[in-house]
């Protein structure tokens, strides 16, 4: 995966450095075990199914298609609702168990695993597969949920048509083309069709809702602590130039909101293995806006940047309290026969740790200026250490932040980075991300945000746009964060009219 954005200030896994973001906020919501209505902190497969943690042997997973799948047994949650469920065992390398089970058109369902909630090496990671009864076509593929928090299944598809379905069950590694063997091999499938008037934090589109005037309004949230909310919104376009409103009210305390985005498409296997939710378009344009008669933009993002990256919005300033909209829109082009998408949505209580000095930060000490210096982070048990920024860029503006103390690297050291204005909803366009050495006269390495990923320096990770930054000298090091101004308003450097021009990054200095 990218950056992780607006996961909380945490690292993100390997080498990667997260951006940070969001505080606190759970994104559960999925809709199985226990009886709480509300999100429970992310699991996978946590919430409001039949919990359990697989079948103990095999139990009746024993078919090798579509064509001799058992149907999943029927069973209900603690607040009435169906759940189906299939349970067995991801025996040998290479096995793939397969159920059938019944859909209604028109239903939401959310389909899970419960298998390896803690990230355990030795339990299997499991990947599902929504196909059609016969097994020929694959509607739906899924490894991790979205955002991810642990090797759990979990999708949202939108049924279309009445029928049988089949869903397959295997392992990560025969999905990327490498089988092995776990010894943990237990897991729990299970396919929840959600009803909205029965599971908190869960909303559906309802028409007519083309304008902020026409908005649905009162979503169902869940109340975290400080102020925090989280909820989710499933709709679908009705046509290609569809545009879906909702009013978003934000209790005090509220000051960050993140939005995670699902991948459209049917997914794929191989050495370009992806997720897809089955939805057969992209969302387009996803923004947020004041709740003014005349409203505002506040934030956007290009949903059909997924593919290359895109996770949606993350730690967009918004007024503790205020009032917004959000809209959803159909990229244009020709529709689709299933056009649908579903969204998790979070307000956080915390920002990334902000600038505090904009007249001064504008250069490092040898050239003059007063950079910001973030607290110094605490070494890990491996001495990784993690430090978090966020900050404004106006167009023409420079931040500097120097590390120090533990958060500096010394000399033979990995520095990764991850920073993210644009890819996160701001408006800003064109930011520069530069590390500089103890002499700020020569920029070391330097590159520029794009619409979709934001920069990331890292090692083994896909998206990043270099390695990690191997440190050469004794400290003090920067990290230097521009908004180069455009020179006229078609210039891609010039910053769109959306009022958040926030950034965040995530450093983190390893042995």
């Amino acid at each position: 995966m990218a950056a992780a954005v607006g996961s909380s200030t945490t690292v993100g896994c390997g080498s990667d450095a997260s951006t940070g973001g969001a505080g606190g906020g759970s994104e559960g919501g999925n809709t199985s075990e226990g009886g709480s209505t509300g999100p429970t902190m992310p699991t996978g497969g946590g919430g409001m199914g039949t919990g359990g943690t697989g079948g103990g042997g095999g139990g009746n997973d024993e078919s090798t298609s579509c064509a001799d799948a058992p149907l999943m047994t029927t069973a209900q949650n603690n607040l009435g609702g169906d759940v189906y469920v299939g349970e067995g065992a991801i025996q040998t390398a290479g096995d793939r168990d397969f159920w059938k089970f019944e859909a209604e058109a028109g239903e939401w369902l959310q389909v899970i695993t419960i298998a390896n909630e803690n990230d355990d090496s030795t339990f299997i990671d499991t990947v599902i597969r929504l196909r059609d009864e016969d097994g020929n076509t694959v509607l739906a593929t899924d490894d991790d949920a979205f955002p991810r928090v642990d090797t759990d299944s979990e999708l949202f598809y939108r049924v279309p048509a009445a029928g049988t379905y089949c869903l397959e069950v295997l392992e990560f590694g025969d999905w990327t083309g490498a089988p092995v063997a776990k010894p943990n091999q237990n897991y729990s499938a299970q396919v929840i069709p959600v009803d909205f008037g029965l599971y908190e934090t869960f909303n559906e589109d309802t028409e007519p809702n083309n304008t902020s005037m026409t908005a649905n309004t009162g979503l169902s949230s869940a109340d975290l602590t400080n102020g925090q909310i989280f909820t989710t919104v499933a709709g679908t376009f009705a046509d290609n130039a569809d545009s879906d409103w909702y009013e978003i009210s934000f209790p005090a305390g509220s000051i960050g909101f993140n939005l995670d985005l699902t991948p459209s498409g049917a997914g794929a296997d191989g050495n370009n293995a992806t997720s897809g939710f089955g939805s057969t378009s992209d969302a387009g344009a996803v923004a947020l806006w004041t709740s003014d008669s005349t409203p505002a933009l506040v934030a956007e993002v290009d949903g059909t940047l997924q593919s290359q990256g895109l996770d949606g919005f993350s730690s967009v300033p918004i007024d503790s309290g205020g009032t917004y909209f959000l809209q959803v829109t159909h990229p244009g082009g020709t529709a689709g026969a299933n056009d649908f998408y579903f969204m998790k949505f979070f307000s956080s209580d915390t920002l990334n740790p902000q600038e505090t000095n904009e007249g001064g930060n504008n250069n490092s000490v040898a050239n003059g200026g007063v950079p910001e210096t973030p607290a110094a982070g605490t070494p890990d048990a491996n001495g990784v250490v993690a430090t978090f920024i966020g900050g404004v860029l106006s167009e023409g503006d420079v931040d500097y932040w120097q590390l120090q103390g533990a958060s500096s690297p010394t000399a033979g050291e990995k520095l990764s980075v991850a920073c993210s204005s644009w890819a996160s909803g701001s408006g800003v366009r064109g930011m520069t991300v530069t590390y500089e050495d103890s002499t700020s006269t020569t920029p070391m390495v330097t590159s520029t945000e794009d619409a979709a990923k934001g920069v990331l320096w890292a090692d083994n990770i896909p998206d990043a746009v270099q390695p990690a930054i191997t440190i050469q000298s004794a400290g003090p090091h920067y990290i230097r964060l521009a908004n180069l101004p455009g020179a006229m308003p078609s210039d891609p450097n010039t910053d769109t009219a959306a009022l958040a021009k926030h950034y965040l990054c995530g450093i983190r200095r390893q042995p």
